[in-house]
C-alpha cells in the first residue's frame, strides 16, 4: 500500500532540525562506503528539506500502485515542503540549478530507482496540464514550489546518492542550489 504513515510528517516537521544537524554531521565526513561519490555543491545552497523515506518510495515499490495511493503520498510530499519552504518561489532560482537529493537509510538503493521524484516534482513552477477526454479539455493545476522552471536535465542539475543509516533513523534530505560559482 502507498499510503504515508500517518504521522510521518508530523514527525518529520517536528523533528526538523534535529535532521538537519545530522544530515550536516554525517555530509562533513568522509562517506561510510568507498564507493559512494558525492556530488560537489555549485553555487549559493537557496533551500533544504528533510523528507520521510516513507512517502519516497522506489520506482520499484510505486510501479504498480493506484493514482489514489500516489495522490496521497503526492499530497504528503507538498505539504511537507510547503511548510519547510515557508511559502512559494516568485520564480526560478537560476537558469540550470543543482539538486542534491540524498537518501539515509538502512537498505541500499538501486542507483536509478527515482526515489526522489515526487519531491523534485514539487520544486518546479506551478503549471497547468491539458487532457483531452473525448471532445472535452479539462485543465488540471500541479503544484509546485517555484525552485525549478523544468526538471529534465537541460534545466537542473540533479544528483540522488544512497548513504548508510541505523535502522529507525532513515529519512530524505534534498538540497536546492543556485548552481554557479558564489560571487
Amino acid at each position: 500500500m502507498n499510503r504515508p504513515r500517518s504521522n510521518s510528517r508530523r514527525s518529520v516537521l517536528l523533528d526538523r532540525f534535529t535532521l538537519l544537524e545530522r544530515a550536516d554531521s554525517i555530509l562533513s565526513t568522509p562517506p561510510a562506503r568507498d564507493w559512494i561519490v558525492r556530488p560537489v555543491p555549485r553555487g549559493d545552497r537557496v533551500a533544504r528539506f528533510v523528507l520521510s523515506t516513507d512517502v519516497c518510495k522506489t520506482s520499484n515499490s510505486t510501479r504498480h500502485s493506484t493514482a489514489r495511493g500516489q495522490g496521497a503520498v503526492k499530497s504528503e510530499i507538498w505539504s511537507t515542503m510547503l511548510a519547510q519552504a515557508g511559502g512559494l518561489q516568485d520564480g526560478p532560482v537560476s537558469e540550470r540549478p543543482q539538486v542534491i537529493c540524498v537518501r539515509f537509510s538502512t537498505h541500499e538503493t538501486d542507483p536509478y530507482s527515482d526515489w526522489a521524484k515526487a519531491a523534485v516534482d514539487m520544486l518546479r513552477m506551478w503549471r497547468h496540464r491539458r487532457h483531452k477526454i473525448g471532445p472535452k479539455v479539462v485543465v488540471t493545476k500541479i503544484r509546485g514550489l517555484g525552485f525549478l522552471a523544468e526538471d529534465s536535465g537541460r534545466h537542473v542539475d540533479l544528483h540522488q546518492h544512497w548513504e548508510p543509516a541505523k535502522r529507525g533513523q532513515g529519512f530524505v534530505y534534498i538540497e536546492v542550489w543556485t548552481g554557479k560559482a558564489a560571487a
